[in-house]
């Protein structure tokens, strides 16, 4: 209660009772035993001991005086509590902690930080005084991260990647660090010297063939100093086979415009892919094709496990896109039988083919800059081919003219 005194109903026996609070050291642990339809008192209080060290100091530069609006970080030794204080103008901070291991930094634009401090404390040890030292003129080198994607396609582009570690490792003396912000951003404060700087990302790799060796001089400034890391490959493996189970060979297992595969006798197929998520499709003659699998593959991950079951008897539709007699490619093609639903593209030829089971098909094209064509009704049976379901796809691109 409000005088610290407490009370607890228990059975009969010996007991160890030991006090906490949030913010205090545990009191010693006490013995003591009760009998039946008795009462005891404990001979002494339980002392608790407040847990708060104060880590004070100044900020300061070589010649001693006061570095104002520093930023001072401490963190536990395992991440998982950070402190932050800004020094004043006569380079002043202060930060609460509890008693353990702390890891102490200090930094600000235009100096170089010093090497973290580790502190080991004990109630103790309050207050305790720790006055980090930074270098004036420190040399600038800043730039951006930027991660290799894959489009659909096949086609690669950049964006910007947040989170990358970029290291710079002088000839002799410890490393310095930073981790790109949001918009893939990054500036490192180094003193003068040659450094190798490198970029660092779990399951990706630099798209450079060697790391920037650089040698910078005092007060020195050196900006685009950027990095390209690609994502390391992954692969989609599994089987393709009849509802039997028999594994089914030479067929074509694919993701539009970016891999493709056949299986061997067992049925086994393995596929190197980018990371994404795409569309995995099986085909294989005289199968019906089933609908496609999606699949995400995260960067130098391997999917397995991944099982197509092909039915045999397929009928077979087949056919080209032209414009003017000339063949167009990926154009996106989809034939629908009530509530199923088979798409594909067509190839640099122009071609196209659906396996699917015996019935009557709507068969459609779609592509970007042409005019949508009419829908074609196709019926096959069981082993059946139909051929020669062209569509004639006319440019959507008008011409203007005129006189200025």
């Amino acid at each position: 209660d409000g005088s610290g005194r407490f009370s607890a109903n228990v059975q009969p026996g010996t007991y160890f009772i030991r006090a906490s609070g949030a913010g205090y050291q545990s009191s010693d642990r006490v013995s003591i035993t009760v009998a039946a339809n008795g009462s005891a008192e404990l001979p002494d209080p339980l002392r608790l001991v407040r847990d708060a060290i104060t880590i004070s100091g100044k900020t300061v530069n070589l010649s001693g005086s006061p570095v104002q609006l520093a930023r001072v970080t401490v963190a536990s030794e395992d991440g998982t509590a950070i402190f932050r204080a800004t020094s004043d103008q006569n380079g002043n901070y202060a930060v609460v902690v509890s008693s353990g291991t702390w890891v102490v930094t200090a930094e600000k634009s235009g100096f170089i930080s010093p090497d973290p401090e580790v502190l080991s404390l004990t109630p103790a040890d309050n207050p305790t005084q720790y006055d980090p030292v930074l270098t004036e003129r420190a040399n600038q080198i800043s730039g951006t991260a930027y991660e290799i994607v894959t489009l659909p396609g096949g086609a690669t582009d950049r964006s910007v990647f947040a989170g990358v570690t970029v290291i710079a490792t002088p000839l002799t003396g410890a490393q310095k660090s930073v981790v790109t912000d949001r918009q893939g951003r990054y500036s490192l404060s180094l003193g003068p010297g040659t450094y190798e700087l490198t970029a660092q990302a779990d399951g990706y790799q630099p798209n450079q063939d060697l790391d920037f060796d650089l040698t910078v001089s005092l007060g020195q400034t050196l900006s685009g100093i950027d990095f390209e890391l690609a994502p390391n490959s992954g692969s989609i493996a599994g089987i393709v086979r009849q509802p039997d189970g028999t594994p089914v060979a030479d067929a074509r297992v694919s993701i539009d415009g970016i891999a493709s595969t056949t299986t061997l006798p067992s049925g086994v197929f393995n596929l190197s892919v980018p990371p994404g998520s795409f569309a995995l499709r099986v085909s294989a003659a005289g199968y019906v094709s089933p609908e496609p699998l999606s699949v995400a593959v995260a960067p130098g991950s391997d999917v397995t496990g991944v099982l197509f079951e092909i039915a045999p008897n397929a009928g077979t539709i087949t056919g080209r896109t032209l414009s003017g007699g000339s063949a167009v490619s990926n154009v996106a093609l989809t034939a629908t039988n009530g509530s199923v639903s088979v798409s594909t593209t067509s190839n640099s030829l122009g071609n196209y083919t659906f396996n699917v089971r015996s019935g009557t098909w709507t068969v459609s094209a779609t592509r970007s800059g042409f005019d949508t064509p009419a829908p074609k009704t196709v019926t096959v049976g069981p082993g059946q081919t139909s051929s020669s379901n062209n569509f004639n796809m006319v440019s959507a691109i008008a011409n203007v003219s005129g006189t200025l």
